[in-house]
């Protein structure tokens, strides 16, 4: 083994024990001579990478108090050259969100590399095994997966630049691009008028999704005091069709239906479908090209912006000027009034 893949070796054991939670934010680390022994490289080698690592923010050295591990919220400073996508692929947007984001990237000479999330694995996991091999560059699109703070901040600190995509829960390691769900709602009801009409909204029963919650959020505080809300299986999600026929059987001859997913719009349009002597009108966040057959108003999300902002965010992320700070930025969807 060459002498820089030994003090990479260095580097990655330092890396992977923050990660793993066996060093935290303060601790001293071993000593240069028992970091030698340990790893069976030179002291040369070990003082190579601990210079490198206090380069980078990670580690600090203080007179009388050795080497401690220093925690930072600062991005990764970085060429851009690269980006990984990190995604469960459950969702069918995936092919549009991606076609609009290899557009951007194909511009500036980016390549982007999908990686789907093993699902014997948690996501930080799927992050930390991109960094060992030097991509530190990631936009992640969670859907249903849980996120583990304490991991991301451990990421963040070891120079991970990331960018979650649809959803707002993680505030302090990572910029969110996402809808602007409050400005969708509201242009669906405004859309549908003060008609009086029965209105119902369906949602997904799965609040591990962040824009399910929020969007039933949103519709209820929008509604407050005349609200109906069904909730519609997460489990069902591939084929709702028999669940909603028995919701569509209690509904009044002529209604209005708000729907938190393109997906619920599409099945309720084809079981309606099926119905005869019915006026029910749709309303729904997101669009597909059967949203016209079936007649449904919606709110489509913009991609080639969220695009946009994905890459804004990383590049900022990998500036190295040490002024990024996390935010969410909204995007807003267009109203497509049918």
């Amino acid at each position: 083994m060459e002498a820089t893949d030994l003090y990479i070796k260095v580097k990655r054991h330092i890396a992977q024990a923050i990660f793993n939670g066996t060093y935290n934010e303060g601790e001293r680390l071993p000593s240069e001579r028992a970091l030698s022994e340990e790893l069976g490289v030179s002291r040369v080698t070990v003082r190579k990478a601990l210079a490198e690592l206090g380069q980078e923010q990670l580690l600090q050295r203080e007179v009388g108090r050795g080497t401690q591990i220093a925690f930072h919220n600062l991005g990764h400073k970085d060429s851009l050259d690269s980006i990984c996508l990190v995604a469960p692929a459950k969702t069918p947007f995936f092919s549009s969100f991606i076609e609009a984001l290899q557009t951007i990237l194909d511009k500036q000479d980016i390549l982007l590399i999908y990686v789907q999330k093993s699902k014997y694995k948690s996501l930080e996991d799927c992050l930390f095994k991109l960094y060992k091999r030097e991509l530190y560059n990631t936009v992640i699109w969670p859907d249903d997966e849980p996120l583990d703070e304490d991991k991301l901040k451990r990421l963040r600190a070891i120079g991970m630049n990331m960018t979650f995509f649809d959803t707002d829960i993680q505030e302090k390691y990572a910029d969110r691009v996402l809808m602007d769900n409050q400005k969708a709602i509201t242009d669906l009801l405004k859309a549908a008028g003060k008609t009086r009409r029965p209105a119902l909204y369906l949602g997904w029963d799965n609040y591990q999704v962040y824009s399910v919650k929020c969007r039933e959020d949103i519709y209820r505080q929008e509604q407050a005091g005349q609200v109906a809300v069904r909730t519609v299986s997460w489990k069902q999600r591939m084929n709702p069709d028999e669940e909603l026929r028995g919701i569509v059987s209690k509904l009044p001859a002529t209604a209005d239906v708000f729907c938190g997913s393109g997906e619920i719009g599409l099945a309720l349009g084809r079981v309606l479908g099926e119905e005869k002597g019915r006026d029910v009108r749709i309303y729904s966040i997101d669009e597909f090209p059967q949203s016209q057959a079936y007649n449904i108003t919606t709110v489509a999300q913009d991609y080639g912006q969220s695009a946009t902002a994905v890459l804004a965010s990383l590049t900022a992320q990998c500036s190295g000027e040490g002024t990024w700070q996390a935010k969410s930025i909204k995007v807003p969807g267009q109203l497509i009034s049918r």
